[in-house]
Order: structure tokens, then C-alpha cells, then sequence
């Protein structure tokens, strides 16, 4: 179940292989169920919460080991759980946000410039939180991306990877979501910097 994944993470902070292997089973756990994130959420509403005492909540749980081990391993387990986790989940995107996971993703992004899951999840995660910071409903996810270095990792996957559909698709929505606003020049600016029209011209015409 979640909460024993979770309590396993917790309980092993210092175990590389137990936190990215709960990474990968808390991604499982999400995408055979899509009533899962509301349930992620709960756990972490209250410590006095008798059906989990604990109180772990799988967002600070991931941030931490990301940040304990920014290794392959890890970093893949979180942020593929991450992704799946805000798929569907309004209040999931806002969270990954607000916790301050968006840093840490685009770090491991570029400490892994090669491994193709790392940036195809990862680049469908930041796409996702981009769509989400509207005018009406500014969570500041734009901002983060382009601050923490996000577009140029976008870029470079797209450049690495020509023939990764998915990676092409989900980098170009990452341009395309960060700089879609005109009130947003700073984001948009940041956009053309990476020559992020070239990269999706290219990803059209090669898909």
C-alpha cells in the first residue's frame, strides 16, 4: 500500500535502493489507481490521522531522498511518481510547487543529461506544473523552470534525444507552457534564449 511505501522511505532515509524503489512502487500504486492522489494528500493531513499516525506525505518524502541521492536511480523513481501523481490532480501540481520540488527536478534533469526517462518524465512533469500557473491561478511554476535552469535542460534533452517522441513531445510543451502567456515577457525572452521555436520546429518535423 501507500502508506507502507511510505513508511519504508522513511524509515530508511539513508538506503539508496529503499528510497528508489518506493519511488517506483509509489508510480505503480498511482497509475493502476487514479483516485490515488486525493489519498496522498490525505496522509499528510493530520497527525493525529488514526488510519496512518505518521504522517508522511509522499512530496516531502521524495524531496528529501532526491536530495540525499540525486543519483539515476532515485531521481527516476521520484520524478516518475511526481509525474503520474499530477496528472489528473490539481491540488498534486500545486503541491510539487510549493514544496519546492521544482529545483530539484530540473537539478537532477541536468546532472543526468542522458538517461532517457529521467528527462522524458521529467520534462512531461514540468510541462504539466506549467500549464497549471495561470493568470487567474499563479502558482509562480514559470518563473521556478526558467530560474532553476528547466528550459535549458528542456533543450538539451530535445537536442539529445531527436528520435524520443515522447521527449520531444513533452520538451516542446514545456516551451510552448512556459512562454504561452504575452503579460509573461521575462518567461517568453528566457524561451527564445534556448532557441526553443528551432527546437520545436525540428521536433515537428521529425514527428
Amino acid at each position: 500500500s501507500a502508506q507502507q511505501v511510505l513508511r519504508e522511505m522513511q524509515g530508511a532515509k539513508d538506503d539508496h535502493l529503499v528510497q528508489a524503489s518506493g519511488c517506483v512502487r509509489m508510480a505503480s500504486i498511482a497509475a493502476r489507481d487514479r483516485g490515488f492522489p486525493a489519498r496522498v494528500r490525505a496522509l499528510g493531513a493530520s497527525r493525529s490521522d488514526a488510519c496512518y499516525p505518521h504522517c508522511l506525505h509522499f512530496f516531502t518524502v521524495a524531496k528529501a531522498a532526491m536530495q540525499r541521492f540525486p543519483t539515476d536511480a532515485v531521481g527516476e523513481g521520484c520524478i516518475s511518481a511526481l509525474m503520474v501523481l499530477a496528472l489528473d490532480d490539481r491540488d498534486n501540481k500545486r503541491a510539487t510547487v510549493s514544496v519546492g520540488l521544482i529545483p530539484i527536478v530540473c537539478q537532477i534533469m541536468r546532472q543526468h543529461p542522458s538517461i532517457e526517462p529521467i528527462q522524458e518524465h521529467g520534462a512531461h512533469l514540468l510541462a504539466l506544473l506549467a500549464a497549471h500557473d495561470t493568470a487567474q491561478a499563479p502558482t509562480h511554476a514559470k518563473l521556478l523552470i526558467v530560474n532553476d535552469g528547466g528550459l535549458s535542460a528542456v533543450a538539451g534533452a530535445l537536442q539529445r534525444f531527436p528520435g524520443h517522441a515522447d521527449v520531444q513531445k513533452w520538451g516542446v510543451a514545456v516551451l510552448r507552457n512556459v512562454g504561452n502567456q504575452p503579460q509573461n515577457r521575462d518567461e517568453r525572452d528566457a524561451v527564445g534564449q534556448v532557441d526553443g521555436l528551432s527546437l520545436a520546429v525540428v521536433a515537428l518535423e521529425l514527428h
